[in-house]
């Protein structure tokens, strides 16, 4: 659901920030957009689920915290797991680029 609201806000013209480093240009974009399918595939559903609202509906941990039923810490928490996660599978893909 993630990857699919990305794409879609691709389509618009809308930049998602937070996660990647997104140049302004719409074809840069798109490249960085489909960097990040494959890590974001990998992750579990619940964790898809955070970040898609937070970089895509900008909700404020508090709110997605309640949602989960949660601390906000353990949102924070999560988040910082998940983008360190993510950088590293990125990282790992543009060595195999090389």
């Amino acid at each position: 659901m993630a990857l699919k609201r990305l794409h879609e806000t691709a389509r618009r013209g809308e930049f998602a920030t937070g996660i990647i480093y997104i140049e302004p240009d719409r074809d840069d974009f798109l490249t960085q957009l489909n960097m990040v399918d494959e890590p974001l595939a990998t992750l579990p559903l619940e964790d898809r689920q955070v970040v898609e609202a937070k970089y895509l509906e900008g909700a404020p941990v508090r709110e997605i915290a309640e949602r989960l039923q949660t601390s906000e810490k353990a949102i924070e928490s999560r988040l910082v797991r998940i983008r360190r996660k993510l950088k590293a599978e990125l990282l790992e893909g543009l060595k195999h680029d090389e």
